[in-house]
């Protein structure tokens, strides 16, 4: 059953140090994804289609519950009694989400699996023989194609579900079975993390073939986690434990995006426009502090500097982490209004004006 509350404006942001606005990028207006009826502890946006719907995950007495926010309005995914869903990770432009939750079966034992919802309806997308009853589903394109990952005999594997059929996309050379896929465009191209002989690895799998993506040298870690309809990825590449960068990729070349200023030694990539312009964040270690970051024609941008000065709460949001943009250039951010308190709240910026 669904329980849709208001999505209420909270048109906010805090002020920092790190400010590199400038006349070629927009100010946004921020609204709160809020339920004035229920209360929620946390609550996290995962992905945003391009009618700004968001779906994502929120807490309340400690009990994740996912949620798709649309025209306005937040509801609940509930429970069908056979998939308990947790978290909403993808939304595609027809507002079918996918995501994580556990499946109940007759003996009330669980296993965590994958599900699609539309149309109101909650549909397992299996797993893989062989294993132990485990799936996730990460992302999910404009066709209805989803991807994830699904324990199989070997080991885990990146998985493509479509028409009710799962498969796995295979493995990259060198390394153990493991492999996430993260994300689908709509020309069924995907992007995940697996493991090859370095360690664990960027891919790209496009017609039937499964390749690792350049990184920077040194590079330990690193994972595509978004893709756009032209084939230009984006994600992260970790050096160390407190060293890393967000990064692109475009016909097989790496970019990797500055950071805001010298003091930063961390950031990721989490979405990409069909324009080409990036969200992720960025990490001060000293101070221990997150924000949320635009990376627009080759340069980084505190999303915190740019809102609209006529905000009246303007000095009270604090903006953490950017995980979602659309091609009308809203961005789906994680932050705190930290005028009520400081848990993490979900926020969707609006621009004011585009950009040129």
């Amino acid at each position: 059953m669904w329980a849709p509350v208001i999505l209420v404006s909270a048109t906010a942001v805090a002020l920092s140090p790190y400010s590199y606005a400038h006349e070629g990028v927009s100010s946004y207006r921020v609204f709160e994804i809020h339920n004035p009826n229920h209360v929620v502890e946390t609550a996290v946006p995962n992905a945003m289609n391009a009618a700004g719907s968001v779906t994502g995950e929120a807490f309340a007495a400690g009990v994740p519950i996912p949620f798709l926010g649309s025209h306005g309005r937040l509801s609940n995914i509930e429970s069908d009694g056979v998939i308990e869903p947790n978290q909403g990770l993808d939304i595609n432009d027809r507002g079918e989400v996918v995501g994580i939750g556990i499946l109940l079966n007759a003996t009330r034992l669980s296993s965590v699996r994958g599900f699609l919802w539309a149309h109101g309806k909650l549909t397992d997308i299996g797993d893989l023989p062989g294993g132990i009853d485990w799936s996730i589903a990460y992302g999910i394109n404009n066709r209805g194609e989803v991807v994830g990952a699904s324990e199989a005999t070997d080991g885990r594997e990146a998985v493509l579900w479509t028409h009710g059929h799962l498969m796995s996309l295979g493995d990259l050379p060198g390394g153990a079975t493991f492999a996430h896929a993260f994300a689908i465009n709509d020309w069924t191209v995907v992007v995940g993390q697996g493991q090859s002989d370095t360690g664990n690895q960027a891919f790209i799998w496009r017609e039937g073939v499964m390749s690792a993506l350049p990184v920077p040298a040194g590079t330990t870690i690193s994972a595509a986690v978004a893709i756009n309809n032209h084939n230009v990825a984006v994600g992260y590449a970790q050096a160390t434990d407190t060293t890393g960068v967000a990064v692109t990729w475009k016909n097989g070349k790496l970019e990797v995006l500055p950071y805001l200023s010298p003091e930063f030694h961390w950031a990721s990539a989490a979405a990409i426009n069909n324009r080409g312009d990036v969200v992720g964040t960025s990490n001060l270690l000293a101070p221990v502090k997150s924000f949320a970051t635009l990376w627009h024609r080759g340069a980084a941008y505190n999303l915190n500097d740019l809102i609209a000065a006529e905000d009246p709460l303007k000095t009270c949001v604090d903006l953490r982490f950017g995980q979602a943009i659309n091609d009308r250039g809203q961005i789906a951010v994680g932050g705190a209004n930290l005028c009520e308190n400081d848990d993490v709240v979900a926020f969707i910026l609006s621009p004011v004006r585009q950009r040129e």
